[in-house]
């Protein structure tokens, strides 16, 4: 029996819900960084293209729109910038609450100004000359879980920005080590003061960035 196309069947499958597919963030290579980069080129390209047309004070006004050009997209650029600090780890923890199968994995934190990105991606077990059971149930975990690849960014321009992340990552169903690391930088109390220090630093850098 064929299969009938009604009018709103774009983007179903199999008669789901509509699904529009993830949309990541980049951590490395950040599209944002990357537009401010291009359009300081495209004004910096269009220049040199006039360029030949200038007839008096040539090398000046080269150097002070190359100058100028140069200090805007780098002010912008580290305004932007994701990584201002970041760490990457390899670990062996579990994938969800309330089981006690444990996965390889690497967790990265790469902190910019206004936010945090958290990736967790599968890795291979280490290797192990005894092939005893933990290996092999290493190795079973590793096949289920290969092609696991989490990139969150989570927002802390405000106070409670990063608990309301929390709720956020509860309801969404994130792994547990990403939900550890939020919730080590929600807490405002005691010797866990790490997503207030992050804040703090992140708006009075930005405050002296734009103010320069």
């Amino acid at each position: 029996m064929g299969r009938s196309i009604g009018w709103f069947d774009a983007f179903r499958d199999n008669g789901g819900p509509t699904w529009y597919g993830d949309n990541r963030t980049p951590v490395v290579v950040d599209t944002g960084t990357f537009a401010i980069v291009a359009v300081f080129s495209i004004f910096l390209l269009a220049f040199l293209i006039i360029m030949p047309g200038i007839r008096r004070q040539r090398l000046s006004s080269f150097v002070s729109v190359v100058l100028t050009l140069l200090v805007g997209a780098t002010l912008l650029v580290c305004i932007h910038h994701p990584c201002w600090h970041e760490g990457e780890v390899r670990i062996y923890s579990t994938y969800r609450a309330f089981t006690a199968d444990r996965m390889d994995a690497v967790l990265g934190v790469r902190v910019g100004l206004k936010y945090v990105n958290i990736t967790l991606s599968s890795a291979p077990p280490p290797s192990s000359a005894v092939d005893d059971d933990e290996a092999v149930r290493r190795r079973r975990l590793h096949d289920v879980y290969r092609d696991l690849n989490f990139n969150e960014r989570f927002r802390f321009t405000e106070v409670k920005s990063m608990e309301r992340e929390l709720h956020h990552a509860l309801h969404k169903g994130l792994p547990y080590p990403i939900l550890k690391v939020i919730e080590y930088l929600s807490v405002d109390r005691g010797g866990f003061v790490w997503g207030r220090q992050y804040r703090l630093a992140g708006y009075y850098a930005c405050i002296l960035l734009w103010y320069v």
